[in-house]
């Protein structure tokens, strides 16, 4: 663990509360924040950015709960950064922010992005996604509305049919959403030319939508080199993919319901 972070854990018996209730969460948003940092070039002495964003998501979360007299369940999810964001936007939380600067939106941006990883980050390659789910979790694919969250790899995410992935791949004939003409090989698995599956609309956001978007028309196929752009590649060809396959997929959202723009499209991808 981090020499600084070990330093801020002693700070506050109200930080060890919410340390015990993250299981985590806190730790690898600290770490995120400092990689972050560090990647994008902003490093040349130590930097208190991590330990800022930290204490400020904490300071906000007990805020947030002190205020309505609740608790929020599931720190790590996009319903929890959603009504952070909710409560932030409050005349008297706007107010408060005017006179004393206490609660900055920086570091709830960041949360944002660190779920967008977060809770995506054993599907980058959906052959991890383990056919026994099936077995685990009874899927119903007759019903737009969403499933309820399963726990898995320490976390609480919505699960994604594998059966309904190998549909998508059948219907795009094994081939690339983005380009036909891109060539892999040969998967073992079944024979087809190897593809990779991908909701376009991340499953990290299940949390904004009350429909289902573990669906076919939300799913695209892509080759290896692709699917890693989409996810990794620098923003400006972000977007040039995603303007292109939501495009061709605009329609199957309106016909089940889920309203999108390009836009908010990009915010799903941290841009």
């Amino acid at each position: 663990m981090n020499t600084s972070f070990q330093q801020l854990q002693k700070e506050d018996e109200k930080f060890q509360e919410y340390l015990r209730r993250g299981d985590g969460i806190f730790e690898e948003f600290f770490e995120f924040v400092r990689q972050e940092t560090i990647e994008c070039g902003n490093v040349r002495k130590r930097t208190d950015k991590p330990r800022s964003y930290f204490v400020s998501m904490i300071r906000l979360i007990y805020a947030y709960e002190f205020y309505y007299g609740c608790i929020i369940e599931d720190i790590a999810s996009m319903d929890c950064y959603r009504k952070l964001k909710n409560f932030m936007e409050l005349p008297e939380m706007t107010k408060i922010n005017r006179e004393s600067r206490r609660f900055y939106s920086a570091p709830l941006s960041s949360f944002y992005k660190f779920l967008l990883k977060y809770l995506e980050a054993d599907y980058v390659d959906d052959r991890k996604t383990s056919i026994d789910f099936l077995d685990e979790v009874d899927l119903d694919t007759s019903s737009d509305a969403r499933a309820e969250k399963v726990f898995l790899n320490n976390r609480f995410i919505y699960p994604r049919n594998p059966k309904i992935t190998q549909e998508a791949k059948k219907r795009a004939n094994w081939k690339c959403d983005m380009d036909a003409d891109h060539i892999t090989f040969t998967s073992q698995f079944d024979d087809n030319p190897y593809m990779e599956a991908h909701h376009l609309i991340p499953m990290a956001v299940q949390d904004f939508y009350e429909n289902s978007l573990d669906f076919v028309g939300n799913i695209i196929c892509l080759c290896p080199t692709c699917h890693r752009k989409i996810h990794y590649a620098i923003d400006s060809d972000k977007r040039e993919m995603l303007q292109a396959l939501f495009k061709k997929r605009k329609q199957a959202y309106e016909d089940k319901g889920i309203s999108i723009t390009l836009g908010e499209l990009y915010k799903h991808y941290g841009m």
